[in-house]
C-alpha cells in the first residue's frame, strides 16, 4: 500500500493492491478515492451507501483555514449519505480546535457527520 501526504493530509490508495478504484482529484491538493466495497451480509437497506472519510487534517501546523474549507466545499459536493472525520484535526495548538471546528460544521450529508477524536486532538495543549 502506498502513502501519499501533502499538507498535513494523509492518504493510503489501494492502487498497489490490485483494486482498480476510481480516482480523481479536483485540486492538487486533496485527492478522492471511489472505492466499492461488497459485503455479502450487508443488509439491503444499505446497498449504496455513499460514505466520505476524512482524517488527519492536522489544521494550522500543515493546512491553513483556505485549504480546510476547499476540502468542505470538496466533500460537500459529493453528496455523501454519510461523512466520518476519524481524527487528528489539530496537531499542536489549541488555537486551532475553534477555527477547525467552525469550518467542519459546514459539512453536510443526508444522514449526518460523524466524528472521533485522533491521538493527536487529545495531547494538543497538554503542555498549556
Amino acid at each position: 500500500m502506498s502513502l501519499w501526504r501533502s499538507g498535513g493530509i494523509e492518504h493510503y490508495t489501494a492502487g498497489e493492491t490490485g483494486f482498480k478504484g476510481e480516482r480523481w482529484a479536483s485540486t492538487e491538493r486533496f485527492a478522492v478515492n471511489d472505492e466499492r466495497i461488497w459485503l455479502d451480509a450487508l443488509p439491503e437497506a444499505f446497498s449504496g451507501l455513499r460514505v466520505v472519510q476524512i482524517s488527519d487534517i492536522h489544521h494550522g501546523l500543515f493546512l491553513p483555514r483556505k485549504w480546510l474549507a476547499e476540502a468542505v466545499q470538496q466533500t460537500n459536493s459529493l453528496q455523501a449519505d454519510i461523512v466520518v472525520l476519524t481524527g487528528d484535526f489539530v496537531t499542536y495548538s489549541r488555537a486551532n480546535i475553534e477555527p477547525a471546528a467552525e469550518i467542519l460544521g459546514r459539512l453536510r450529508a443526508r444522514y449526518g457527520v460523524l466524528a472521533v477524536l485522533g491521538n493527536h486532538d487529545f495531547r494538543v495543549g497538554r503542555m498549556q
